[in-house]
């Protein structure tokens, strides 16, 4: 990141870090010296002060009435769309647990067309808010375009800067790149950059062609999903073919997270030793999938799942792109329930049950 951009980071860590786990992440970027994290709900900014993270926790997600109570007692910092969600509280609760003013995020819709004030509406909201007497922590906003699309984004940034330049002398800050505008440098001179995917290694990319350029920027992915079979089993040939000689079950299927899309040999799961792919056979259950070995498998074999890559039918961006998914989601689907095993310069750090992430 530091190759990009000498910028204050907010270390994004929504969807439980996408799937990485995020009080262990956000404890990491804290000790790299990040100091600010985004989330989307305020449950997962609960989860973060429950887990001892400091700093400031910006909820990026719409702000609601019922929300209030949770954003001051866990010193969180809300996104504001719009005031309704203010009005209905009443004043001695817009304030913060030691009495000071309650501060909030504005999203400004500067394109993208999804939520956010527009920018019209812009000065309004902040009248509002003025005499609602909350403060502003910061305007922002969210770029519509791919990698392959910098001049609408620096479109989009243009239209941002215009209509926020008159707050600039405000004490308030702005910012616009995400993991794409990281990459494109669009937005990187504002007062923060909050890449998401990229601390990852995730291409923000979901075709073939976009993955290409992503793949220029260096990022590798971080996540692996690893697992020895549970059973295994030797098969007879079927109608005078020959077929596979074994069949290897794992304790793994789409309540952990392993797609049911990659079912039918879709898929594949690469032994740790051989290096060889091995496809999926029949359908992944809640629990379990299976998959057709040439040889017995041996004592402590291991094989991954989910490889830290760009390899075919095994990595997080391959599956996004033949699936229709978007490689974020291939990793934030894995759930609680799956250990997490922390890893750093080869060092195991820290496992984690999944319950506690």
């Amino acid at each position: 990141m530091r190759k990009l951009t000498m910028e204050e980071i907010i270390g994004v860590v929504r969807g439980h870090a996408y799937g990485h786990g995020a009080v262990r992440v956000a404890r990491h970027l804290a000790s790299l010296g990040v100091e600010t994290f985004a989330v989307a709900t305020t449950n997962e900014g609960r989860v973060l002060r429950n887990g001892g993270v400091q700093g400031k926790i910006h909820v990026l997600g719409n702000c609601q009435p019922e929300e209030i109570n949770h954003v001051v007692e866990n010193d969180l910092i809300p996104t504001i769309c719009w005031s309704n969600a203010l009005k209905t509280v009443p004043a001695n609760k817009l304030l913060t647990k030691t009495g000071a003013q309650l501060k909030v995020n504005v999203n400004v819709d500067s394109g993208l067309s999804m939520y956010g004030v527009e920018t019209c509406q812009l000065d309004g909201l902040i009248q509002e808010l003025d005499a609602l007497d909350v403060g502003i922590e910061s305007i922002f906003t969210h770029f519509a375009g791919g990698l392959t699309d910098r001049s609408g984004n620096l479109d989009q940034l243009d239209h941002f800067l215009n209509c926020t330049d008159p707050y600039v002398n405000k004490n308030i800050s702005r910012h616009a790149a995400a993991s794409v505008g990281c990459c494109q440098m669009v937005g990187t001179e504002l007062d923060y950059v909050r890449p998401g995917r990229i601390l990852y290694g995730i291409s923000t990319e979901n075709d073939f062609p976009g993955l290409k350029v992503f793949k220029d920027f260096d990022f590798l992915p971080a996540m692996s999903v690893f697992a020895r079979p549970t059973f295994y089993e030797r098969v007879p040939p079927t109608n005078g073919r020959l077929g596979p000689k074994w069949l290897a079950s794992f304790a793994c299927g789409w309540a952990d997270g392993y797609s049911e899309k990659l079912s039918h040999g879709i898929g594949s799961l690469r032994n740790n030793k051989t290096g060889q792919l091995h496809a999926l056979v029949g359908r992944v259950t809640a629990d379990e999938c299976n998959a057709a070995l040439r040889k017995q498998p041996r004592s402590g074999d291991t094989f991954t799942l989910l490889t830290a890559d760009y390899a075919d039918h095994t990595s997080p961006a391959w599956m996004a792109c033949t699936l229709g998914d978007s490689p974020a989601e291939v990793t934030s689907a894995w759930s609680r329930r799956v250990p997490r095993v922390y890893v750093r310069q080869g060092e195991v750090v820290n496992i984690t049950a999944g319950v506690d992430l």
